[in-house]
C-alpha cells in the first residue's frame, strides 16, 4: 500500500459535481474533499490519521533496504521469535507412570522505532526465526525418556553485524518421563539496552503447558497483559494403573473480549492433537494508533498436545500439533513398550514486519 507523499488539487468556490460513476479530488481552504454524483466526502481527517505510508511482511529472511529521499521520517520494526517445539512422550512399562512431553512457548515480541537520522546505510538484513523442532518419540522394547524438543530461532534486524532488535525465540517442551514432561517456560530479558529497547515494546510469548500422566495441561490464553503468542498443550499420559489421559489444548487467543480457539487435543486413546491455525489478525496490537491497515499478518493457536497411546490392546500414542505463525507446539503422548510414543509437535516460524512513517 503506497499513500502520495503531495497531492495536487484544484481549489473551487463551489463543489463540482461529476457525472455518474466518476469522482472529482477538490480543495476549499485547508479542506480536501471528495465529491461524486452521491456526495461528498471529507478526505483530510481520512488522510492525515493514517500516518503509515507502507509495510512489508516478511515470513521468510530477506533485505529490507531504506529508500533514502523519500521522505520517510521513521521506521518501526516488529521482530517475533519462532516458537518452540514440544517434547515427545514417555515410552514406558505397564502399571508404571508415563508422562507426556511438555508443550514449547510461543516467540517473543520485541518492537523499536528507527529515526530517519539513525538509518545510516541503504540495507539491513532481516531474519527470520525457525520453530523449534518437536521432540522424537520413542519405540522398542525398554523404557525410554521423550526426547526434548528444541527453541525457536531468534528473529533479528540487522546493519552488518550489528543486530538492532532481536524477537527471542519461544522455550521449548522437555520430554515426558516418569514425571511430566516440563513446559517451555519464556523468560523475560532484563537488560534495557541488549538489543535496544526492552520494556515497554517487549511482549513474551505464552508459556507451554506441562505432559502429566493423565490429562495434559492447556496454555494459558494468549493477549492476555503481556503475553501475545501462543503456547502449545501438554501431551497425555498413561497412570500407573494402566488408564490414558488425552492432551491438552494449546492457547486460545483473546480476540478484544473474546477467546478464540482452533483445532481440539487428542482425545484419550492415542489422538493426534491438531496443528494450531491463524485466527485472528494482529494489524490493530502493532500499528501504530488509528491504522486502519489490514495486512493479514495473523496468528493463531498453539499446537494441541497429543494423547496417551492405549495400555491393553497397546497401540501408539498421538503426536503433538504444530503450533501456527510462531506459536508453540504441542507436547506428544506417552504409551506403553512395543509401541511408539507421540513426537512433539513444532513450533511455529517467526516474523517481522517493517512499517514506514511520512
Amino acid at each position: 500500500m503506497k499513500i502520495l507523499n503531495t497531492l495536487l488539487a484544484v481549489t473551487h468556490s463551489t463543489n463540482p459535481t461529476p457525472s455518474s460513476g466518476f469522482g472529482s479530488i477538490y480543495a476549499s481552504g485547508s479542506l480536501l474533499y471528495l465529491t461524486s454524483s452521491i456526495g461528498i466526502v471529507n478526505l483530510t481527517n481520512a488522510i492525515t490519521s493514517n500516518g503509515s505510508s507502507s509495510f512489508t511482511l516478511y515470513t521468510s529472511s530477506g533485505t529490507y533496504t531504506y529508500p533514502t529521499g523519500s521522505g520517510i521520517q521513521y521506521i518501526k520494526v516488529v521482530c517475533a521469535g519462532g516458537g518452540g517445539g514440544g517434547g515427545g512422550g514417555r515410552l514406558g512399562v505397564a502399571n508404571s507412570n508415563r508422562a507426556g512431553g511438555g508443550g514449547g512457548a510461543g516467540g517473543s515480541i520485541n518492537i523499536a522505532y528507527f529515526s530517519s537520522s539513525s538509518l545510516t546505510t541503504g540495507s539491513y538484513t532481516v531474519t527470520v526465526g525457525a520453530g523449534g523442532s518437536g521432540g522424537a518419540g520413542r519405540s522398542g522394547s525398554i523404557t525410554f525418556t521423550g526426547g526434548n524438543g528444541n527453541v525457536g530461532a531468534n528473529s533479528t534486524f540487522a546493519s552488518g553485524s550489528t543486530v538492532l532488535l532481536r524477537g527471542i525465540g519461544g522455550a521449548s517442551g522437555s520430554g515426558g518421563t516418569t514425571t511430566p514432561g516440563l513446559a517451555g517456560t519464556n523468560v523475560a530479558p532484563t537488560s534495557p539496552t541488549v538489543p535496544n529497547p526492552y520494556p515497554p515494546f517487549y511482549y513474551s510469548g505464552v508459556d507451554g503447558a506441562a505432559g502429566t500422566t493423565t490429562t495434559g495441561a492447556s496454555a494459558g490464553s494468549a493477549f492476555n497483559g503481556s503475553r501475545l503468542l501462543a503456547g502449545g498443550g501438554g501431551g497425555g499420559g498413561i497412570t500407573n494403573t494402566n488408564i490414558s489421559g488425552s492432551g491438552g489444548s494449546g492457547s486460545a487467543i483473546y480476540n478484544y473480549t473474546s477467546l478464540i480457539q482452533s483445532g481440539s487435543p487428542g482425545i484419550a486413546p492415542g489422538g493426534v492433537g491438531q496443528n494450531g491455525a491463524p485466527v485472528i489478525d494482529i494489524s490493530h496490537l502493532l500499528s501504530y494508533s488509528g491504522s486502519n491497515l489490514i495486512f493479514g499478518a495473523s496468528i493463531g493457536t498453539g499446537g494441541h498436545g497429543g494423547a496417551g497411546g492405549r495400555p491393553s490392546p497397546a497401540a501408539s500414542a498421538g503426536n503433538g500439533g504444530s503450533g501456527s505463525m510462531a506459536a508453540g507446539g504441542g507436547g506428544g503422548g506417552a504409551t506403553i513398550v512395543g509401541t511408539v510414543s507421540g513426537t512433539g509437535g513444532r513450533g511455529g516460524d517467526g516474523f517481522v514486519l517493517i512499517f514506514e512513517y511520512y
